[in-house]
């Protein structure tokens, strides 16, 4: 099942006006038998096309979260024990506007343009995943964050069904549309994640009566996000940083296993130990408290996402439409828990860019399985028409991501980058929280990283080196061990990595790797 690949040959429009091209792994489409058996289930998997439901989490990170058991039990029931997970998977911007316009897009940022949590409007809206799945035949759905600078000012397009929010935990306000609805009116949600899940199952509900059409629909809720979006007086309070519901105030959470980033990087001696690190982080300590803080409240968040989870999970179980729903479950980011005495995101090490990517679809993934190949989240747009076996007409831009559904081929090596890198910066380009901007090329080995200067992101500025193998969690930048004779060869990295960061597409001259 699932083993031949197709070329796709479209019309690209104003990149080649007109111009006929082969996009190859831009765009896998698969022609799935009409039913499947469901490994292990015993059930059929429904003929034509299959529902699609992505579940979209707001800073989770992986370590902590997907790889402890007693966190989101039921979530790991639902996708993990009848899924697989994605164990190198990245969020190829780690924060929060640029992934989800990739994510939205199929394209990384410096070919959307957006670079930071403000220039969201770089982002050419007319072609993004719901668009592509109307063109597809889909009925589309968005329930819970559409793109961080949103704020109301418009209403997210290509949505049949629409409940979409700026954020927030308690009290917030949702824009709310449905089918046949002449205009957008507005409901509150007592607590978001809650609210979210019992929308996004009615939303199910009413998937049911548009004959068998199948259907995509994005649920994406506030959680595990803080709600300090700055280190400031309450940045380190719990009861101000995070919010649940009364239910969950004395129910206990697992406790906290800081990782050797934490303890070393992010402990009393955290200057001598971050010598070999980019100097812009070497003076950060958030502190082990305050790490402590935010692992407890990303806990308590994330109990009520669990059942957020279960509720629409069950839902669509009862509906007789699981057998037949690609559902999939990611972060735009990750987060650090006072690794290397930072909190929040944007940083290209590990805790920052790994990604949770668990993906069920009965008779297609095996279940309880581990899939080691590299993803990004540029991905997600081509698995999706993969996925529904769909050759769009016309594509606006070459997507850069690929398909991750079984038999796909598997990229070498991983790009990742923030900000503007190689370039000057937008008039309204800010940044996030004063990190530079750099760009990264990850393998399940290796890491190398390119730090720019501030004032004009081209100037190199600090370059780090590690051995995956040896050093998991990064400690020893091999770049800055005072031993050549391990040093990798630099200007080689380098050139490929410059190169990397001009990329379009995954066909012509400069693919994206």
């Amino acid at each position: 099942m699932l083993k031949r690949n197709y070329s796709v040959s479209v019309t690209l429009t104003r990149l080649m006006p007109r111009a006929t091209v082969v996009l190859g792994l831009a765009l896998l489409v698969a022609f799935l038998p009409a039913v499947a058996e469901s490994k292990g289930k015993g059930q059929a998997r429904a003929a034509g096309k299959p529902n699609i439901l992505f579940f979209l989490f707001d800073d989770m990170r992986y370590e902590g979260v997907i790889d402890n058991p007693a966190v989101m039990p039921k979530t790991k029931r639902w996708l993990m024990e009848a899924g697989v997970n994605f164990t190198q998977a990245f969020t190829t911007t780690p924060v929060c506007c640029p992934d989800r316009a990739t994510m939205w897009s199929g394209r990384v940022s410096h070919n959307h343009g957006v670079f930071d949590n403000y220039t969201g409007d770089s982002l050419d809206r007319d072609w993004i995943a719901p668009r592509y799945l109307r063109d597809a035949g889909y009925t589309t759905a968005l329930v819970g964050k559409f793109i961080t600078d949103w704020n109301w000012r418009y209403e997210p397009p290509y949505f049949d069904d629409l409940a979409v929010f700026q954020g927030g935990y308690k009290d917030s306000r949702f824009m709310v549309k449905q089918r046949g609805d002449a205009k957008t009116h507005t409901e509150r949600a007592p607590y978001t994640t809650d609210w979210i899940g019992e929308k996004a199952a009615a939303f199910v509900d009413g998937f049911e009566t548009r004959d068998d059409q199948p259907w995509f629909m994005q649920v994406a809720p506030h959680a595990p996000h803080q709600e300090q979006v700055a280190p400031g007086p309450d940045s380190c309070n719990l009861e101000k940083m995070y919010s649940w519901p009364e239910r969950y105030d004395s129910q206990p959470i697992p406790p906290w296993k800081p990782t050797p980033p934490e303890q070393i990087e992010g402990g009393p001696n955290y200057k001598a130990e971050k010598q070999d690190k980019a100097p812009w982080v070497r003076s950060h300590n958030f502190t082990h408290k305050c790490g402590q803080v935010t692992y407890d409240g990303a806990m308590k968040t994330l109990m009520v996402a669990d059942d957020m989870i279960d509720t629409v999970m069950t839902r669509l179980q009862d509906r007789g439409e699981l057998a037949n729903t690609l559902v999939l479950l990611s972060t735009d980011n990750g987060y650090s828990w006072n690794e290397r005495g930072m909190t929040s995101k944007a940083a290209p090490w590990t805790e920052h860019i790994q990604a949770p990517l668990l993906v069920r679809w009965d008779g297609v993934f095996p279940p309880g399985t581990k899939d080691e190949r590299l993803v990004g989240t540029e991905d997600f747009l081509p698995t999706y028409l993969d996925a529904a076996g769909y050759q769009p007409p016309e594509i606006r831009y070459p997507f850069d991501g690929r398909s991750f559904l079984p038999g796909r081929a598997a990229r070498a090596e991983k790009y990742l980058e923030l900000g503007p890198v190689l370039k000057p910066s937008p008039k309204e380009y800010k940044g996030h929280r004063g990190i530079p901007a750099w760009a990264s090329l990850r393998t399940k080995n290796w890491q190398y990283i390119e730090f720019y200067e501030k004032s004009n992101n081209t100037d190199l500025h600090f370059r780090e080196y590690y051995d995956l193998v040896a050093d998991p969690w990064q400690l020893s930048n091999v770049l800055a061990d005072k031993d050549p004779g391990n040093d990798p060869d630099v200007e080689a990295l380098s050139a490929r990595l410059r190169k990397a960061a001009v990329c379009v597409g995954t066909a012509g001259a400069n693919p994206c790797p």
